[in-house]
């Protein structure tokens, strides 16, 4: 498993299918989401659900990911094709979008991005191409299968700025982009609203969109690598198969802008926040490479007869034999538009989790403790196989830091000093009540390599075992 959540959203398909809509979240009882829970990839699961009733869970998931991963690609290619009306270009641009290493690796991670990418491409066209109805309905499921569904009313407001500066239909254009980001808006409150777990999803979706993908908390230090700032050189190195596209799609953009469509240069509008998103945060890079694509196909399409006709093209066409130009770029495309992102595959997938991932501490935990014990689990990142494994306890963090950090402030500083080797404050981990636990610590832990010794400082502290991957202690309050 490459991603560590793909233990969670295997267990959350099992559990769907056995339960319907979970409308609590017990098992991380230290954090906002035991009182503020709210199922956010329901669509995702419910789809998986009926293949984890029939299969391991664990390869429902893998092989969900694929299956979603190809629709997304049928599904780009269809929306790519009513754009630009010629689909043997349609199937080259999405050939070259699926290139990008970047995304694969996405695509790979066993996770809910294929389905909101499907949902995403599909809003873009049907806001395009003025479709209401099927843009409502759209975009109630996407709120129910994908924290990222507040992009698109975000987007359609950028369209409106649009329309003000670049539009001769001001009004009309206006009046347009306002239908449809109240539909946005009445979209997203009726699914909130048939949540079970409404209206406490609201503060969930707070914490997720704002206070975690917008607006980092204060003082968090350790929350997941996808949320990492992407640098400008980050990006440029992400799109480095499309450069020479790009450079062209500007060169077209400049030189062609009066033959260039009122649809291309919305989705060029549209790359401004979403490079903005996607420098904030790497993971919304999924976003923005299929609407750089949309926005290159477009341009292509609208510059493609006044290219045709112009001096430059006669000459490369004269100076240049057709099969030269294909003798030249055969093994170009090869080496960076294949090899590459098929290597990039290779080598991330050998970095993968074995599916067995905790499978023994979860066991061992669950056969020596109480019900609902909690377990003292150091890095979030542990909980998802744990939960998989061991629904019989509960655990201190989980899914994202920040959740144990809105809630707990105090518990987390500690659990930072506990990963240095500082046990004294072991006691504040704990829930009322509890006087012992179980910690679970990498045995790859680069805050603190002799967390063995450290620990034998400590009469409160002793160490049970060590495998190659985790080292496992007892707490008791004495």
């Amino acid at each position: 498993m490459l991603d560590p959540d793909g233990f969670y959203h295997a267990k959350m398909a099992e559990l769907t299918w056995e339960n319907g809509f979970i409308s609590s979240f017990p098992w991380l009882p230290e954090t906002t989401l035991a009182t503020n829970w709210t199922d956010q990839h329901f669509l995702y699961h419910l789809l998986l659900a009926p293949l984890s009733a029939v299969i391991d869970p664990l390869w429902a998931v893998k092989i969900g990911a694929v299956i979603l991963g190809a629709l997304f690609g049928l599904t780009f290619f269809i929306v790519l094709s009513n754009f630009i009306r010629n689909k043997r270009a349609a199937f080259w641009w999405t050939i070259l979008m699926f290139t990008s290493g970047a995304l694969m690796f996405r695509l790979t991670l066993v996770k809910a991005q294929p389905l909101a990418l499907i949902l995403f491409i599909l809003l873009l066209w049907s806001f395009i191409k003025k479709r209401i109805f099927l843009f409502s309905v759209l975009m109630f499921l996407y709120v129910l299968a994908h924290g990222s569904f507040i992009i698109i009313p975000g987007l359609i407001g950028w369209s409106i700025v649009f329309s003000i500066f670049f539009v001769e239909e001001k009004k009309k254009a206006v009046l347009s982009s306002l239908l449809f980001l109240c539909l946005a808006a009445v979209s997203i409150i009726a699914s909130l609203a048939v949540q079970p777990t409404f209206p406490d999803n609201m503060v969930f979706y707070w914490h997720q969109i704002f206070r975690i993908a917008l607006f980092k908390v204060d003082g968090l230090d350790i929350t997941g690598l996808e949320w990492g700032i992407l640098t400008p050189w980050g990006l440029t190195k992400a799109l480095s198969q499309l450069i020479l596209f790009i450079g062209f799609t500007i060169f077209l953009l400049i030189k062609y802008k009066k033959s260039i469509t009122r649809t291309t240069w919305l989705l060029l509008w549209f790359l401004v926040p979403l490079t903005f998103l996607t420098l904030r945060s790497m993971r919304n890079f999924e976003f923005f490479l299929p609407a750089l694509i949309l926005c290159i196909a477009s341009t292509f399409k609208d510059a493609r007869t006044r290219l045709l006709e112009s001096q430059l093209w006669l000459t490369i066409r004269m100076t240049t034999s057709r099969h030269a130009l294909i003798l030249l770029f055969i093994p170009i495309l090869f080496l960076t538009w294949f090899l590459y992102p098929m290597v990039s595959i290779f080598v991330n997938q050998t970095k993968a989790k074995p599916l067995t991932f905790m499978q023994e501490q979860a066991v061992f935990l669950s056969r020596v403790t109480q019900k609902g014990e909690l377990i003292v689990n150091t890095y979030w990142d542990m909980f998802p196989a744990l939960f998989y494994y061991n629904t019989h306890n509960t655990y201190l963090t989980g899914l994202d830091p920040a959740f144990l950090q809105l809630k707990r402030p105090e518990v987390y500083r500690a659990l930072v000093e506990m990963r240095k080797g500082n046990f004294s404050a072991t006691s504040k981990l704990l829930p009322g009540g509890q006087r012992d636990a179980y910690i679970i610590f990498y045995n790859y832990d680069k805050d603190n390599k002799d967390i063995v010794a450290e620990s034998k400082r400590y009469d409160t502290i002793t160490h049970i075992l060590t495998t190659d991957e985790f080292h496992l202690f007892r707490f008791t309050d004495k």
